[in-house]
């Protein structure tokens, strides 16, 4: 009896499925349309879950709940903020993540043994911290999610501080501008928006001019930054909700400041700064670093007659257009384009910069590919 039971259970459920999936070709032409290349895109589109997906995801983010709690979480007001997939940076901030004393004093001896070899070199470095969204904007966090000090940034800044290492925190400066500015970061990026990047290029600027010497920066009333209203973004992408969101659900900044045009070349050196390619001339706007390469920049109208080498990530290309107003001559490489110790020493021999900026965001400060290179 309990096997026919089992057997009718089973055979029910299949049936289930196989009409829930009949229905799936219906759904998708009443939501989407016929596929424009019916020849080669009918089977992938009759047959994709991607709007189904889509549809219980909005349900799900319309009562403060994530489909997908490992890459986004769905907090207050319709923000969304990274999940723990990338970097644990959610459980950092909230203490449930620990980072242990011997990594804290790993990462320090790392940056702090490369600083120490570029004063030797005359070469001033500084180093900056630009904030995950949730440290800026925690109070739309989920009640569950909030966050503990002091945690793994607080304590390897505090460590650092004390055995001599500055680190640029940005997360007070950027706390402190939100009182004044909105919209610091979008709603359903990752990222910070080019009103916040300029923030954080406005500290980094005035840290290596104590370092350098008197620097001009480009001020706030010149950036013109005004507001505007735009689709959603990535972190809604990942939940595909980005169709049932309204066409100017996030906010956005619209950036008149272009620096000083048609002075800028761009060329390409390989990872170990080999010579480039014809400097060909580009207008002064965001350029994209592909990983592996190196883009070195002159500008001979700059505000600023230094040569700058700049390591980043991805939240570096928001300000690459003021770095690349600012100094004569610079290059740009995301952090896992440097292999190792010995390699970015001979980058530096090679390049001979006036100084060194490194800015990493707050999620990543902990991968050894980072504070240790990529390999020996």
């Amino acid at each position: 009896m309990k096997n026919t039971v089992a057997k009718q259970t089973l055979t029910g459920m299949m049936l289930l499925v196989v009409a829930l999936f009949s229905l799936l070709p219906i759904a998708n032409i009443y939501e989407g349309g016929w596929p424009e290349n019916y020849e080669t895109e009918t089977v992938s589109r009759l047959f994709s879950v991607d709007l189904l997906e889509g549809r219980i995801n909005f349900l799900l983010f319309s009562i403060g709940v994530s489909g997908d709690y490992d890459r986004v979480i769905v907090g207050k007001d319709g923000w969304l903020f990274l999940g723990d997939q990338y970097g644990d940076g959610l459980s950092k901030g909230r203490g449930l993540t620990s980072v242990s004393e011997d990594d804290i004093s790993r990462w320090i001896n790392s940056m702090s043994s490369r600083q120490k070899w570029l004063t030797s070199k005359g070469i001033p470095m500084v180093f900056a911290i630009a904030p995950n969204k949730h440290s800026i904007y925690d109070e739309f966090l989920p009640e569950w999610a909030s966050l503990q000090h002091p945690n793994s940034t607080d304590r390897l800044i505090n460590s650092a501080s004390q055995l001599g290492f500055r680190i640029i925190d940005m997360r007070p400066g950027l706390i402190r501008e939100k009182q004044n500015y909105d919209h610091l970061y979008n709603k359903t990026d990752t990222h910070w928006t080019m009103l916040g990047a300029y923030f954080g290029y406005r500290m980094v600027m005035r840290e290596l001019a104590g370092l350098t010497g008197q620097l001009r920066y480009v001020r706030i009333a010149e950036f013109a930054a005004d507001p505007s209203r735009g689709k959603s973004c990535c972190l809604a992408n990942m939940l595909k909700l980005q169709d049932h969101l309204a066409e100017d659900y996030d906010s956005r900044y619209r950036v008149n400041f272009e620096g000083i045009r048609g002075s800028i070349c761009l060329a390409a050196r390989g990872q170990t700064g080999t010579d480039p390619g014809a400097c060909e001339n580009v207008n002064n706007r965001r350029i994209d670093i592909p990983k592996g390469t190196i883009a070195e920049i002159v500008n001979e109208l700059a505000l600023n007659d230094l040569a700058v080498l700049i390591i980043k990530d991805s939240f570096g290309l928001a300000h690459g257009r003021l770095f690349n107003n600012a100094f004569s001559h610079s290059w740009h490489l995301h952090y896992t384009t440097i292999k190792n110790e010995r390699a970015f020493k001979q980058l530096v021999e090679k390049l001979q910069p006036d100084a060194v900026i490194y800015q990493i965001v707050e999620r990543d400060l902990y991968k050894k590919q980072f504070y240790q290179f990529a390999g020996k």
